[in-house]
């Protein structure tokens, strides 16, 4: 029985085919992390107790790609003035501005919040003594600017630097109906998991289901599945007392999960990065033995 379990084993990494692609920056110069999945490979494993010396585990792994419902921008705004007040009103004119150039695209759903509101010291030097002076107040808001249209993301930072802001501090990705999706993708899972029952009934292998061991749900906003890299090559600089470097840009490359590390993909990935979803169960089995018939004394052979 072991040894069936193995074959199975190494026939499902064997048909795990990667898909080839041309080497280009990213893959050179990246960082080299890899992405945590919940996909763990492991397809059965000894558990040892008192009564039971043989437990086997049956694994599905489900990725979702899930288009945004609607889209949230949060724009960080900052102003200074000589006093409190002034800083504040430094903000909220170019809030204001904003706010009034969204509503004539038909965007006014916003918030702002408040972040915080210091005052800021510079050091006033006379003679050999330094002496730190209020200069003025800092404040800091965000706005925050839902819509629908992911194309309409443009517009607002066009109309954003118009009014003097320019910090695109994150776009949160909406989705409204996880729990719908979340028994989705536990049916699907359910569904895997009877079909390797099935397929390893076909060896002679009997199991008999008696728990849940996991069960594992989680979703995955597209900022959480970027990489940075920075892309560059640099001379030898040996046997100089002094060496200038320049700043090297650094980028950064959407990395979602790929379907080819699960067992399902549902709604196949587009070009556009997407939310995605994670669903991983793992059932517990034991297996079952077929009773020997016993003969009677009766039909025994003489």
């Amino acid at each position: 029985m072991k040894k069936a379990f193995l074959v199975l084993g190494i026939l499902f990494f064997v048909n795990l085919v990667s898909f080839a692609q041309e080497r280009a920056n990213a893959s050179t110069y990246g960082s080299g992390e890899t992405k945590v999945t919940l996909a763990t490979g492991d397809l059965a494993s000894i558990e040892a107790s008192r009564d039971v010396t043989e437990v086997y585990f049956l694994e599905a792994t489900v990725l979702m790609n899930i288009k945004a419902d609607e889209y949230v921008a949060s724009f960080g705004v900052q102003g200074d003035g000589n006093t409190s007040l002034l800083s504040e009103q430094a903000v909220d004119s170019k809030i204001d501005a904003l706010k009034s150039k969204l509503s004539v695209i038909g965007l006014n759903e916003t918030f702002t919040d408040f972040i915080n509101q210091v005052p800021y010291y510079e050091y006033d030097s006379t003679g050999k003594t330094a002496t730190e002076k209020l200069k003025g107040y800092k404040t800091a808001k965000n706005i925050l600017i839902r819509f629908k249209d992911r194309n309409a993301l443009r517009q607002i930072t066009n109309l954003a630097n118009a009014s003097g802001i320019y910090d695109l501090i994150k776009i949160d990705f909406v989705v409204n109906d996880f729990a719908n999706i979340k028994s989705k993708m536990m049916s699907e899972a359910a569904k895997i998991i009877k079909s390797k029952e099935q397929t390893y009934s076909v060896l002679g292998i009997s199991l008999k289901p008696v728990g849940v061991a996991a069960e594992k749900f989680r979703t995955y906003s597209p900022e959480e599945l970027y990489q940075d890299y920075t892309a560059y090559e640099s001379g030898s600089a040996q046997g100089y007392r002094k060496v200038v470097q320049k700043a090297k840009a650094s980028t950064s490359f959407y990395s979602g999960f790929d379907g080819k590390d699960f067992d399902l993909t549902i709604n196949q990935s587009t070009l556009e990065p997407n939310v995605q979803a994670v669903m991983y169960l793992k059932v517990k089995y034991l297996p079952t033995v077929t009773p020997k018939t016993e003969v009677s004394s009766e039909t025994k052979p003489k």
